[in-house]
Protein backbone atom coordinates (compact mmCIF):
# COMPACT_ATOMS: atom_id res chain seq x y z
CA UNK A 1 0.00 0.00 0.00
CA UNK A 2 1.29 3.45 -0.90
CA UNK A 3 0.90 6.32 1.53
CA UNK A 4 0.82 9.80 0.11
CA UNK A 5 1.21 12.66 2.54
CA UNK A 6 -0.16 15.22 0.12
CA UNK A 7 -2.11 14.83 -3.08
CA UNK A 8 -2.09 17.68 -5.53
CA UNK A 9 -4.58 18.05 -8.35
CA UNK A 10 -3.04 20.34 -10.92
CA UNK A 11 -5.39 21.99 -13.33
CA UNK A 12 -3.73 23.35 -16.47
CA UNK A 13 -6.11 25.61 -18.35
CA UNK A 14 -6.16 27.90 -21.38
CA UNK A 15 -3.40 27.92 -24.01
CA UNK A 16 -0.51 30.28 -23.34
CA UNK A 17 2.99 30.78 -24.70
CA UNK A 18 4.35 28.32 -22.13
CA UNK A 19 2.39 25.85 -20.04
CA UNK A 20 1.24 27.19 -16.70
CA UNK A 21 -0.47 25.92 -13.57
CA UNK A 22 -3.30 28.23 -12.61
CA UNK A 23 -4.56 26.51 -9.51
CA UNK A 24 -3.46 23.85 -7.03
CA UNK A 25 -5.90 21.77 -5.00
CA UNK A 26 -4.58 19.99 -1.95
CA UNK A 27 -5.75 17.05 0.18
CA UNK A 28 -3.65 15.90 3.12
CA UNK A 29 -3.58 12.39 4.47
CA UNK A 30 -4.48 13.61 7.97
CA UNK A 31 -7.58 15.43 6.58
CA UNK A 32 -6.41 18.83 7.77
CA UNK A 33 -7.03 19.93 4.21
CA UNK A 34 -9.68 18.37 1.99
CA UNK A 35 -9.64 19.38 -1.67
CA UNK A 36 -8.64 22.91 -0.71
CA UNK A 37 -7.50 25.48 -3.25
CA UNK A 38 -4.11 27.00 -2.42
CA UNK A 39 -4.98 30.04 -4.55
CA UNK A 40 -1.53 30.86 -5.93
CA UNK A 41 -1.16 34.61 -6.42
CA UNK A 42 0.17 34.16 -9.94
CA UNK A 43 0.34 31.31 -12.46
CA UNK A 44 3.17 28.86 -11.96
CA UNK A 45 5.31 28.47 -15.08
CA UNK A 46 6.81 25.23 -16.27
CA UNK A 47 10.54 25.76 -16.62
CA UNK A 48 13.56 23.71 -17.55
CA UNK A 49 14.26 21.64 -14.42
CA UNK A 50 17.43 21.89 -12.44
CA UNK A 51 18.35 19.22 -9.90
CA UNK A 52 15.38 16.93 -9.50
CA UNK A 53 13.58 17.16 -6.17
CA UNK A 54 10.47 15.77 -4.54
CA UNK A 55 8.21 18.49 -5.95
CA UNK A 56 9.41 18.53 -9.55
CA UNK A 57 6.78 17.92 -12.22
CA UNK A 58 8.35 17.16 -15.58
CA UNK A 59 6.06 17.56 -18.60
CA UNK A 60 7.20 16.84 -22.14
CA UNK A 61 4.43 18.16 -24.36
CA UNK A 62 6.21 16.86 -27.47
CA UNK A 63 5.39 13.27 -26.44
CA UNK A 64 1.79 12.10 -26.81
CA UNK A 65 0.50 9.05 -24.99
CA UNK A 66 -3.05 7.70 -24.87
CA UNK A 67 -5.98 10.11 -24.81
CA UNK A 68 -8.04 10.36 -21.62
CA UNK A 69 -11.82 10.10 -21.87
CA UNK A 70 -12.37 11.78 -18.53
CA UNK A 71 -12.28 11.70 -14.76
CA UNK A 72 -15.09 10.70 -12.46
CA UNK A 73 -16.62 7.90 -10.39
CA UNK A 74 -19.58 5.53 -10.13
CA UNK A 75 -23.02 6.91 -9.35
CA UNK A 76 -24.55 4.01 -7.43
CA UNK A 77 -28.11 3.80 -6.11
CA UNK A 78 -26.99 4.85 -2.64
CA UNK A 79 -25.04 7.84 -4.01
CA UNK A 80 -28.01 8.93 -6.09
CA UNK A 81 -30.35 8.52 -3.11
CA UNK A 82 -28.06 10.57 -0.89
CA UNK A 83 -27.99 13.35 -3.46
CA UNK A 84 -31.74 13.14 -4.03
CA UNK A 85 -32.40 13.42 -0.30
CA UNK A 86 -30.11 16.45 -0.14
CA UNK A 87 -32.09 18.01 -2.99
CA UNK A 88 -35.31 17.53 -1.03
CA UNK A 89 -33.83 18.89 2.18
CA UNK A 90 -31.82 21.80 0.81
CA UNK A 91 -32.00 22.57 -2.91
CA UNK A 92 -29.36 25.30 -2.69
CA UNK A 93 -26.79 23.00 -1.07
CA UNK A 94 -27.60 20.28 -3.59
CA UNK A 95 -26.98 22.66 -6.47
CA UNK A 96 -23.76 23.92 -4.88
CA UNK A 97 -22.47 20.38 -4.42
CA UNK A 98 -23.25 19.31 -7.99
CA UNK A 99 -21.59 22.43 -9.35
CA UNK A 100 -18.58 21.81 -7.11
CA UNK A 101 -18.22 18.31 -8.55
CA UNK A 102 -19.27 18.68 -12.20
CA UNK A 103 -18.94 22.28 -13.35
CA UNK A 104 -16.27 22.21 -16.05
CA UNK A 105 -16.30 25.92 -16.91
CA UNK A 106 -12.91 27.54 -17.34
CA UNK A 107 -11.80 28.91 -13.98
CA UNK A 108 -14.72 27.42 -12.04
CA UNK A 109 -14.17 26.59 -8.39
CA UNK A 110 -14.95 22.95 -9.12
CA UNK A 111 -13.53 19.51 -9.79
CA UNK A 112 -14.98 19.44 -13.30
CA UNK A 113 -15.72 15.70 -13.28
CA UNK A 114 -16.99 14.52 -16.65
CA UNK A 115 -17.24 10.71 -16.47
CA UNK A 116 -19.83 8.65 -14.57
CA UNK A 117 -20.17 4.87 -14.36
CA UNK A 118 -23.74 3.70 -13.74
CA UNK A 119 -24.52 0.17 -12.51
CA UNK A 120 -27.04 -1.77 -14.61
CA UNK A 121 -29.22 -3.15 -11.82
CA UNK A 122 -28.08 -3.59 -8.26
CA UNK A 123 -24.55 -3.05 -6.99
CA UNK A 124 -22.99 -3.42 -3.55
CA UNK A 125 -24.42 0.04 -2.84
CA UNK A 126 -28.09 -0.75 -3.46
CA UNK A 127 -30.88 -1.25 -0.95
CA UNK A 128 -31.75 -4.64 -2.44
CA UNK A 129 -30.95 -7.09 -5.22
CA UNK A 130 -32.57 -6.38 -8.58
CA UNK A 131 -31.87 -6.50 -12.30
CA UNK A 132 -33.77 -4.86 -15.13
CA UNK A 133 -35.47 -8.18 -15.94
CA UNK A 134 -36.06 -10.54 -13.04
CA UNK A 135 -38.48 -12.85 -14.89
CA UNK A 136 -36.82 -16.27 -14.96
CA UNK A 137 -36.16 -17.63 -18.45
CA UNK A 138 -37.25 -14.42 -20.21
CA UNK A 139 -34.73 -14.68 -23.03
CA UNK A 140 -36.92 -12.43 -25.19
CA UNK A 141 -36.74 -9.82 -22.42
CA UNK A 142 -40.42 -9.01 -22.67
CA UNK A 143 -40.37 -8.11 -18.98
CA UNK A 144 -37.35 -5.84 -19.27
CA UNK A 145 -38.15 -2.60 -17.46
CA UNK A 146 -35.76 0.33 -17.21
CA UNK A 147 -37.94 1.70 -14.40
CA UNK A 148 -36.74 -1.04 -12.09
CA UNK A 149 -33.84 1.34 -11.59
CA UNK A 150 -34.84 3.97 -9.00
CA UNK A 151 -36.37 7.14 -10.39
CA UNK A 152 -34.02 9.33 -8.36
CA UNK A 153 -31.07 7.90 -10.31
CA UNK A 154 -32.40 9.42 -13.55
CA UNK A 155 -33.35 12.66 -11.80
CA UNK A 156 -29.85 13.17 -10.41
CA UNK A 157 -28.29 12.29 -13.78
CA UNK A 158 -30.45 14.90 -15.49
CA UNK A 159 -29.40 17.51 -12.93
CA UNK A 160 -25.75 16.64 -13.52
CA UNK A 161 -26.27 16.93 -17.28
CA UNK A 162 -27.79 20.38 -16.79
CA UNK A 163 -24.51 21.47 -15.18
CA UNK A 164 -22.14 19.63 -17.51
CA UNK A 165 -23.69 18.78 -20.87
CA UNK A 166 -20.49 16.96 -21.86
CA UNK A 167 -20.82 14.34 -19.12
CA UNK A 168 -19.94 10.84 -20.33
CA UNK A 169 -22.13 8.05 -19.00
CA UNK A 170 -20.71 4.53 -18.90
CA UNK A 171 -23.09 1.65 -18.12
CA UNK A 172 -21.75 -1.47 -16.41
CA UNK A 173 -23.49 -4.38 -14.66
CA UNK A 174 -22.23 -5.68 -11.33
CA UNK A 175 -24.00 -8.94 -12.24
CA UNK A 176 -26.30 -10.43 -14.86
CA UNK A 177 -29.87 -11.17 -13.71
CA UNK A 178 -30.01 -13.86 -11.02
CA UNK A 179 -31.82 -16.36 -13.26
CA UNK A 180 -28.88 -16.30 -15.70
CA UNK A 181 -26.34 -17.15 -13.00
CA UNK A 182 -24.86 -20.41 -11.77
CA UNK A 183 -25.75 -19.36 -8.22
CA UNK A 184 -29.37 -18.43 -8.93
CA UNK A 185 -28.59 -15.09 -7.30
CA UNK A 186 -26.80 -11.92 -8.35
CA UNK A 187 -24.31 -12.51 -5.55
CA UNK A 188 -21.25 -14.39 -6.77
CA UNK A 189 -21.05 -17.11 -9.40
CA UNK A 190 -20.92 -16.62 -13.14
CA UNK A 191 -23.10 -16.46 -16.24
CA UNK A 192 -24.48 -19.84 -17.29
CA UNK A 193 -23.24 -20.91 -20.72
CA UNK A 194 -26.75 -21.25 -22.20
CA UNK A 195 -27.40 -17.56 -21.58
CA UNK A 196 -24.24 -16.15 -23.16
CA UNK A 197 -26.03 -15.72 -26.50
CA UNK A 198 -28.87 -13.75 -24.87
CA UNK A 199 -26.94 -11.54 -22.51
CA UNK A 200 -25.84 -9.02 -25.18
CA UNK A 201 -29.51 -8.26 -25.88
CA UNK A 202 -30.03 -7.48 -22.18
CA UNK A 203 -27.13 -5.02 -22.35
CA UNK A 204 -28.47 -3.45 -25.56
CA UNK A 205 -31.84 -2.90 -23.92
CA UNK A 206 -30.12 -1.22 -20.99
CA UNK A 207 -28.53 1.30 -23.36
CA UNK A 208 -31.86 1.85 -25.10
CA UNK A 209 -33.61 2.21 -21.75
CA UNK A 210 -31.27 4.89 -20.47
CA UNK A 211 -31.43 6.75 -23.76
CA UNK A 212 -35.24 6.68 -23.56
CA UNK A 213 -34.79 8.65 -20.32
CA UNK A 214 -32.76 11.29 -22.14
CA UNK A 215 -29.40 9.93 -20.94
CA UNK A 216 -26.98 9.57 -23.85
CA UNK A 217 -24.63 6.66 -23.31
CA UNK A 218 -20.92 7.02 -24.01
CA UNK A 219 -19.86 3.44 -23.26
CA UNK A 220 -20.95 0.10 -21.87
CA UNK A 221 -19.11 -2.85 -20.33
CA UNK A 222 -20.15 -6.48 -20.05
CA UNK A 223 -19.11 -6.88 -16.41
CA UNK A 224 -17.69 -4.91 -13.51
CA UNK A 225 -14.60 -6.56 -11.99
CA UNK A 226 -15.00 -9.85 -13.90
CA UNK A 227 -12.52 -11.72 -11.69
CA UNK A 228 -14.52 -11.02 -8.53
CA UNK A 229 -17.07 -13.53 -7.20
CA UNK A 230 -18.34 -12.44 -3.81
CA UNK A 231 -21.35 -14.19 -2.25
CA UNK A 232 -22.32 -11.15 -0.18
CA UNK A 233 -23.16 -8.63 -2.92
CA UNK A 234 -23.80 -8.49 -6.70
CA UNK A 235 -20.73 -9.82 -8.50
CA UNK A 236 -20.00 -12.22 -11.32
CA UNK A 237 -16.93 -13.69 -12.95
CA UNK A 238 -16.46 -13.73 -16.72
CA UNK A 239 -13.49 -15.16 -18.56
CA UNK A 240 -11.82 -12.98 -21.20
CA UNK A 241 -13.04 -15.38 -23.90
CA UNK A 242 -16.68 -15.18 -22.80
CA UNK A 243 -16.54 -11.43 -22.33
CA UNK A 244 -15.01 -11.12 -25.80
CA UNK A 245 -17.87 -13.17 -27.22
CA UNK A 246 -20.42 -10.98 -25.44
CA UNK A 247 -18.66 -7.79 -26.53
CA UNK A 248 -18.51 -8.80 -30.19
CA UNK A 249 -22.21 -9.67 -30.24
CA UNK A 250 -23.08 -6.46 -28.39
CA UNK A 251 -21.07 -4.40 -30.86
CA UNK A 252 -23.14 -5.80 -33.71
CA UNK A 253 -26.41 -5.20 -31.88
CA UNK A 254 -25.48 -1.60 -31.09
CA UNK A 255 -24.47 -0.93 -34.69
CA UNK A 256 -27.68 -2.47 -36.02
CA UNK A 257 -29.81 -0.33 -33.70
CA UNK A 258 -28.39 3.09 -34.50
CA UNK A 259 -25.98 3.09 -31.55
CA UNK A 260 -22.63 2.78 -33.31
CA UNK A 261 -21.23 5.70 -31.29
CA UNK A 262 -21.55 3.75 -28.02
CA UNK A 263 -18.20 2.28 -27.07
CA UNK A 264 -17.84 -1.27 -25.75
CA UNK A 265 -15.26 -1.38 -22.95
CA UNK A 266 -13.59 -4.71 -22.24
CA UNK A 267 -12.44 -6.46 -19.11
CA UNK A 268 -12.50 -3.88 -16.33
CA UNK A 269 -10.32 -5.79 -13.89
CA UNK A 270 -9.43 -4.59 -10.41
CA UNK A 271 -6.80 -6.65 -8.60
CA UNK A 272 -8.03 -8.43 -5.49
CA UNK A 273 -5.15 -9.18 -3.18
Amino acid sequence: MYRLSILYLLLIIRPVVSQQIWDIWQTKWDRTKLFTSLNPSAPINFVTPGTLGDANIVVDDSTVYQSIAGFGASLTDSSALLLSNLKSANTANYSTLLHYMFNSADGADAAGLNYIRIPIGASDFSAGEYSLDDTSGDTSFNSFDIDRAPSYLFSVLQDIKAINSNIKVHLVPWSPPAWMKTTGTMNGGTLQSQYVQYYPTYLLKAVQGFQSKGIQIYAISAQNEPQNSNPTYPTSTLTPAIEGQIGAALRTLLNNNGLSSVRVIGYEVEPFL
